[in-house]
């Protein structure tokens, strides 16, 4: 009876398969699976050690000849009698020898009963552990297959060694972020799903780099549905290689920039300086949670500097026109959106032009004060709708 609670190794299987789901890289899930088979190979092994074990005893205790005693081994410890039976189990998969064997004809027909289990058995398992280390050979050997061709390629075509560089360096980001993350592209039933899923999973997978900017978390507070529609349509996602210019200076800005995890920007601002002074001018470096360029959402702008990838990563940028495009087509958001506007024009009018700059952050403008401002105007904007007051007062709330 107790043998049957063997059972609970199938549940353990379901564990281990609910596990792997979890595994997003290949490399490691056929490490896992190699691991696998090897822990079923000892488990049967010890299974087998067991009952061939059991089988000497009962010999001993029924006067038969028997190989605990004929190998004399009757004194040893348990310890050293069950590693002697499980390197027997162990002879029966493989193609070794030892000096214990069959001393009766139960433990004959038990080794019989062994041997042919272990060539259907171990010949698939064999199989199973074989295929693994080929595929682990071949991810291997493609890539490195494919970086030796890369190398060629820039190497015939005489390209410079920094170039050379820079290329192998963003092409291994790259390589190691699909490997860690499943690209949509892989995921053939995205496609399959309705647009306002898209836009729900569109809200789900960008929102959480936009709601670093007191603004963008409001209106995903207040208007998820304006924000779904804005994440589908207005932000998209860049990915970045070191060395990468994202802006130079004196261009047309129509996007806002926000910087993923992993990304790291250095900015240098050039207002009333030559281009070919940046190396002389001082930098800021720009990490998570930090955004560029906001004035382009709401007036004309060009780059006030230059902005430099110093390591890879994603780039979220919001497109000002689709932004623009998305707010008018909703009373709500264009409210708020608008009184927000001429809270932050004004403020950008009254800086100093020294520090006039893309990155114009909570160290610059207190953009928290100008979200709960714009806020308040529209709710007393939308009181005065339903006729909660007479009149419209908002000198208090210093609106220009």
């Amino acid at each position: 009876m107790r043998v049957v609670r063997l059972l609970r190794v199938l549940k353990l299987r379901r564990i281990i398969d609910a596990m792997l789901e979890y595994i997003e890289s290949e490399f490691t899930f056929l490490v896992i699976s190699l691991l696998r088979l090897l822990f079923f190979i000892v488990l049967l092994n010890h299974v087998i050690a067991c009952l061939w074990f059991l089988i000497g005893k009962e010999s001993s205790t029924s006067n038969i000849i028997n190989w605990i005693e004929v190998g004399g081994y009757q004194d040893e410890t348990a310890t050293y009698k069950y590693f002697t039976s499980l390197h027997w189990a162990l002879t029966q998969f493989t193609p070794a020898s030892m000096d214990v064997s069959a001393k009766n004809v139960y433990e004959r027909m038990f080794s019989i009963a062994v041997l042919f289990f272990a060539m259907v058995a171990f010949s698939s398992i064999v199989g199973g552990v074989t295929a693994s280390m080929t595929q682990l050979q071949n991810l291997r050997s493609n890539h490195m297959k494919q970086f030796w061709m890369l190398r060629r390629y820039l190497k015939q075509n005489s390209v410079n060694k920094e170039l050379q560089f820079r290329i192998e360096k963003f092409l291994e980001y790259r390589i190691m972020k699909e490997q860690e993350y499943v690209q949509p592209q892989m995921v053939l039933h995205l496609p399959k799903l309705s647009i306002p899923l898209r836009n729900e999973l569109a809200h789900s997978i960008m929102v959480q780099w936009l709601r670093g900017h007191p603004l963008f978390h409001k209106i995903s507070t207040l208007m998820p549905n304006f924000m779904h529609k804005l994440c589908s349509n207005a932000i998209k996602e860049k990915v970045l290689g070191q060395g990468d210019i994202v802006f130079e200076h004196g261009e047309e800005c129509n996007h806002i920039y926000f910087l993923s995890a992993a990304l790291v920007l250095d900015y240098t601002p050039l207002l009333n300086k030559r281009r070919e002074e940046v190396e002389d001018a001082d930098s800021t470096r720009l990490q998570q949670k930090q955004w560029l360029s906001e004035p382009a959402l709401w007036v004309p702008w060009k780059h006030l500097g230059v902005c430099e990838c110093d390591k890879p990563g994603e780039l979220i940028s919001v497109d000002t026109n689709n932004f623009q495009k998305e707010m008018c087509a909703h009373p709500a958001p264009r409210t708020f959106c608008a009184s927000y506007a001429r809270l932050y024009v004004e403020c950008l009018n009254n800086l100093p032009k020294d520090m006039l700059s893309d990155v114009l952050d909570e160290s610059t403008l207190d953009t928290t004060a100008l979200v709960d401002r714009a806020n308040a105007v529209m709710a007393a904007i939308y009181d005065v709708g339903r006729g909660s007051s007479s009149a419209l007062d908002l000198s208090h709330l210093g609106l220009p």
